[in-house]
């Protein structure tokens, strides 16, 4: 399998997967949410809304005074042809600190592997933060 990169590309074996995290950090004295891109592959005979439900299960098990607010739709580039997921906004309490989520969970490139968004605050989500949030989705251009 050719691997690309931002930097470039190298060739892996094809049992290997996808599975990085890009982290995307707010300058110094910044306002702005931290960004977590990462790769996921579905488990063998697992549907895409209980990987979410496996994985929302384990982050709960984890954490004190876990929160899920309603789930929603999101869309991964423009909203005429962008590719349909699922929307969460979680919070919870880890080290002694609350921490904010909207994460949006996207099939990607197939049914098969997904592409999560996760963009945190240790404070809730105003109108602002949203906002950005969905921008940046939808400004998603997939490389050909």
């Amino acid at each position: 399998m050719n691997y690309q990169l931002n930097e470039g590309s190298i060739v892996v074996a094809d049992t290997l997967t996808d599975r990085t995290m890009h982290v995307l950090a707010p300058k110094p004295g910044s306002a702005d949410f931290t960004v977590l891109i990462s790769h996921d592959e579905l488990e063998p005979e697992e549907a895409y809304l209980d990987f979410i439900d496996r994985q929302l299960n384990d982050l709960a098990r984890q954490v004190n005074k876990f929160q899920q607010g309603p789930r929603g739709k999101a869309v991964l580039g423009a909203p005429k042809n962008g590719i349909e997921g699922v929307l969460l906004s979680i919070h919870y309490k880890q080290q002694g600190k609350f921490v904010y989520h909207q994460q949006a969970v996207f099939p990607f490139p197939d049914e098969r592997h997904l592409l999560t968004f996760t963009a945190s605050l240790p404070m809730p989500f105003g109108e602002q933060h949203l906002n950005q949030f969905h921008q940046m989705l939808s400004s998603f251009t997939p490389r050909r």
